[in-house]
């Protein structure tokens, strides 16, 4: 008789610790599939590291070609306003020196 107790008692046992790994291994195919599916999308929600570094250099260049001409225009105008300046400065002096 004590040996049935322990006989149905390690039956039920050992259906609980089926049971728990049939949940265990159900979740981990679910995410293994989820994980699948989520590789086959990242490519185009995300972008790789050295095409974002070319992007960056392409967008760097046009910038540059961009911008070069106002910022030498600016410095041609500096250069003006300099020599307006100079030019003042002599013609104010020579008033005030006559």
């Amino acid at each position: 008789m004590d040996f049935n107790i322990f006989e149905y008692g390690a039956y039920v046992a050992t259906g609980i610790v089926g049971w728990f790994v049939n949940i265990l291994w159900t979740a981990q195919d679910k995410l293994r599939k989820e994980f699948n599916e989520m590789e086959k999308e990242m490519p185009l929600a995300y972008v790789r590291r050295d095409e974002f570094k070319d992007v960056v250099k392409e967008m760097k260049e046009s910038f540059k070609e961009a911008v070069h001409p106002i910022l030498s225009k600016l410095d041609r105008m500096e250069e003006k306003a300099e020599e307006q300046s100079r030019e003042n400065d002599r013609l104010f002096k020579r008033k005030d020196g006559q």
